[in-house]
């Protein structure tokens, strides 16, 4: 095994990552290697199949927590994932990129088959302050998962702003 196949079986297995003393054992592992080769070891780890899904979103996280962040691309090829655990976390992360590519692979997530997925595209609609339209929220309210229902609830309660800028500048009583 080389050196960086070491390092990154410490980062994806390493215990109690959300821990001070993990993170900072993790963060001295990662300020050794370059920018370049932190970025391609983590989004190959992240994009592999064969590997666990613990340690697949293990990558993901790295890359957030440590940068650099997971690019768009990557994320969208991840919500094509057979496993649901990958497309929900990468439909959350791509929550963090108003973009119209994000945007629309939100919507179409909106409709996937797993539960999860559906309402973590819906919660990023909302977190990126894209919601949709009531056409494309409409069917979670009727949805069997009662979480998918209360986020579509919530992203329906949160209309775009441009919506709301003008009848509230246009208003008479400006209470």
């Amino acid at each position: 095994m080389c050196s960086s196949d070491l390092t990154l079986d410490f980062l994806l297995t390493h215990p109690q990552p959300e821990a001070a003393w993990s993170r900072a054992a993790i963060k001295r592992r990662l300020v050794v290697m370059e920018e370049s080769e932190r970025r391609a070891v983590l989004e190959e780890a992240a994009a592999d199949p064969q590997r666990p899904v613990e340690q697949r979103l293990r990558a993901l996280n790295l890359l957030q927590g440590f940068g650099p962040e997971p690019t768009e691309k990557l994320l969208t090829t991840l919500t094509r994932d057979s496993q649901a655990l990958v497309r929900a976390h990468s439909v959350s992360l791509l929550g963090l990129r108003p973009s119209e590519a994000s945007r629309f692979e939100m919507l179409r997530l909106l409709w996937d088959s797993d539960p999860l997925v559906r309402r973590r595209a819906c919660e990023a609609l909302v977190r990126c302050g894209q919601p949709g339209l009531t056409a494309d929220l409409l069917p979670l309210l009727a949805d069997r998962d009662r979480w998918v229902r209360f986020a579509g609830r919530r992203a329906r309660e949160r209309p775009p702003l441009e919506d709301l800028k003008v009848p509230i500048l246009d208003a008479e009583d400006a209470r």
